[in-house]
């Protein structure tokens, strides 16, 4: 996989590409913030980034849609996505796919419409550029299995400029702040990408495990063969007997040797299945039942209630009848009270009747009438509280009854159940029996010639032995070995070839460690531990080239190209034109550049490199790759959309 150019639509229909060699070195050379870094966190973001690293500013906010060409095997795919900036600052997962693309074909930004997602992307880039189904099974599960994604292989393609010229880190997004996960997820998976792990991992697992089983089940076989072998006789009179004892033999069966009772149990086998299965019926279901039984003792509960309720409002009136007779009769005996007289009111106070009654007098004697007619109300009402209460006595009586009924129903029905169990038990044994019958029966009718199991037995742990072989841990670390000591080997030497403090010393990459060591006759120097800017860029160049050269050759399922941002920014700022002539920094740049073209070369044109730099060289192969000068105000996003 190559990229053929990147594309900027911008708020209007402006459109800005920039094209690249596919078979060798594309150059741009151009001032600081004319936008060189940006193509590579461009291009990451149309191929599937979970994240937008292009800066904000003056490419963000005069940019609607970002777009990519890319080429595998001779077929274009055009991948648009727009910029985060254009949808509210949101990244987005939605992107449009084109492909089936001549040289140079670009669409126009009407034509661009969401028609795919990353996750569709990044399964047809994988299936484009070989990425199998292999999952990496972490042994002690202290984290998650991994599964190998194109996210993975396309950490070895860029090296943006705080990035190349870095001594800790070697590989994209190990100096992020995910740089830990990053840098795991590098040891996981590059033993795939070396080729240390088959391609066709998943499908052994899976082979192995069907080769197992089958192992499992003919020893299974081998070995009930000569158990039976063995206790076939005293077997077999257990089971007849206790076909005797649930009626599947007659009590009366007799035999004179095995074969005869070889033969009976044939028989019972064979007319088990032409005897009338016995019908049981269904298992009762009680819990209805209990409902029922419940509701009806909630209603009587409460029944209970309203009469305790209605007892308590008769004792209450009784005790103010009773009261009230007596506050009345009291009034009554000393005068105060007296009914009226056909129109004449009592006076009290006179002790007469009369016409007219003061105002004082006249309210007592309401009152007092008031309280003689609740008074004869609640007398009446007496009769008709003891009817109610009564009537719902009946009612509980009633329930009490019902629940009677269902208690003798549920009796039954526990009862019914109980030979329910009874009859379906005797019916399983009678099964149970009769399935132990015919693996007699079955394993008395084997060849006692064992010689084909034990063949089929043999041949399957010689295969099994094989995959495990080709899935074994060492299996693995000797293939790894072996590609480090061919990618070591690469970078020894080369290492002569850049401006290194040690030269002549071998280059070794630890996976585990992920870091560049340099053996000197002294001792083991880690990158890590090197100065000079000029050396942390030549060892960056070392490991990228060298492991690109290795994935070529052995055909991987890595993206064939390698982005690098800014060189020679540990020999000299920007610059307008370099001359190359004698000085160190000088010669160092002649050195790189020489490098880069010659490992380029010499892979007859797999391998894309684009180069973005400050410097602008006076050389003829430069001169050739350079593509495009952002200088005098030409940079990536022209003068005139601002």
């Amino acid at each position: 996989m190559k990229i053929e150019n990147v594309v900027i639509y911008g708020n209007s229909d402006n459109v800005r590409v920039v094209n690249f060699n596919t078979n060798g070195v594309s150059i741009i050379s151009g001032e600081s913030k004319t936008g060189k870094t940006s193509l590579i966190f461009i291009v990451d973001y149309c191929l599937g980034s979970g994240k937008c690293d292009i800066a904000e500013g003056v490419i963000r906010n005069n940019s609607e849609w970002f777009a990519i060409t890319i080429v595998i095997n001779d077929e274009r795919i055009f991948i648009a996505r727009q910029n985060p900036n254009a949808i509210s600052g949101k990244i987005s997962a939605d992107i449009c796919i084109l492909d089936n693309l001549e040289q140079g074909e670009l669409p126009l930004k009407k034509d661009i419409h969401v028609n795919s997602n990353v996750i569709s992307l990044r399964y047809l880039l994988e299936s484009s550029i070989g990425i199998g189904d292999y999952v990496h099974e972490v042994k002690n599960k202290t984290r998650d299995n991994l599964k190998v994604s194109f996210k993975h292989s396309r950490l070895y393609c860029y090296q943006p400029q705080d990035l190349i010229a870095q001594k800790n880190t070697l590989f994209y997004r190990q100096n992020s702040k995910d740089g830990g996960f990053v840098s795991q997820s590098i040891r996981d998976t590059i033993p795939y990408f070396l080729g240390a792990v088959s391609e066709n991992y998943v499908y052994l697992k899976n082979l192995l495990a069907a080769k197992n089983k089958e192992h499992r089940k003919l020893s299974r076989d081998l070995d009930s063969y000569v158990s039976i072998s063995s206790s076939i006789s005293s077997n077999i009179l257990s089971i007849v007997e206790e076909a005797k004892s649930i009626g599947l033999m007659p009590i009366n069966t007799t035999y004179d040797n095995e074969t005869d009772l070889l033969f009976s149990l044939r028989k019972t086998i064979d007319q088990s299945g032409l005897l009338e299965t016995e019908t049981i019926g269904e298992r009762n279901s009680i819990t209805p039942l209990i409902d029922e039984r419940r509701e009806l003792g909630k209603q009587i509960d409460d029944i209970r209630s309203e009469i305790s309720a209605i007892e308590s409002f008769r004792v209450d009136t009784s005790f103010y009848i009773r009261e009230a007779n007596h506050q009345v009769d009291r009034l009554k005996s000393i005068g105060l009270y007296k009914s009226d007289d056909n129109d004449k009111k009592w006076n009290s106070i006179l002790g007469v009747y009369s016409d007219y009654v003061p105002a004082q007098i006249r309210l007592i004697n309401e009152r007092l009438q008031k309280l003689q007619n609740e008074l004869d109300n609640s007398i009446r009402e007496k009769p008709r509280v003891t009817e109610f209460i009564k009537t719902k006595e009946i009612e509980i009586e009633n329930l009490k009854e019902k629940i009677s009924n269902l208690n003798t129903r549920i009796s039954s029905a526990y009862k019914a159940n109980e030979e329910y169990d009874k009859s379906r038990n005797i019916q399983l044994r009678k099964g149970e029996v009769l399935g132990k019958m015919k693996m007699i029966v079955d394993n008395t009718q084997l060849t006692k010639d064992d010689s084909f199991l034990k063949s089929r037995i043999r041949l399957l742990e010689t295969e099994i032995e094989a995959i495990e072989d080709e899935l074994s841990d060492d299996n693995v670390s000797d293939k790894i070995l072996s590609s480090l000591n061919s990618i070591n080997l690469s970078m020894s030497k080369w290492v002569n070839l850049l401006d290194t403090e040690y030269k002549n010393s071998p280059v070794r990459f630890d996976i585990r460690k992920l870091m560049v060591y340099a053996d000197t006759p002294d001792k083991s120097i880690p990158l890590s531990d090197m100065g000079s800017a000029a050396n942390w860029v030549s060892y960056h160049l070392l490991i990228h080239f060298a492991l690109h050269k290795y994935f070529i050759e052995n055909n991987s399922s890595v993206p064939n190209f390698l982005f690098i941002d800014q060189p020679t920014q540990a020999y000299y700022p920007p610059s307008e034109l370099v001359n190359l002539g004698e000085s160190s920094d000088d010669l160092a740049v002649k050195l790189m550049y020489d490098f880069i073209f010659d490992r380029v070369e010499e892979m007859n044109g797999h391998l894309q490199v684009i180069l973005t730099d400050h410097a602008l060289i006076d050389d003829q192969r430069f001169k050739s790759s350079l593509i495009e000068t952002w200088r005098d105000n030409i940079k990536l996003i022209p003068i005139d959309w601002l």
